[in-house]
């Protein structure tokens, strides 16, 4: 299989259980619970965001060429914040 074949299906297959396991947590009883006490889905965001980034590390893949890294953070949020100045 190409490599950019195999990237494309392997991005779509995490997007799709990220969206299922989104959905299935938002239908769920903590899901309701929560929108009825911080009428935010919360617990939604954090499985969009913690799910991909548990995939890399169950993959064992570099975290930094997926453009996640903490590398230069003084120097990005330096650039960051003086830009409106």
């Amino acid at each position: 299989m190409q490599v950019k074949a195999r990237a494309v299906i392997e991005a779509a297959l995490v997007f799709s259980l990220t969206l299922g396991l989104a959905a299935l947590v938002g239908l769920s009883a903590v899901g309701s619970l929560e929108r009825q006490i911080t009428n935010r889905p919360f617990i939604e965001y954090a499985v969009v965001i913690l799910l991909p980034v548990l995939l890399l590390v169950v993959a064992r893949r570099s975290p930094a060429s997926y453009g996640l890294s903490l590398q230069d953070l003084i120097a990005i949020l330096q650039r960051f914040l003086l830009q409106d100045l």
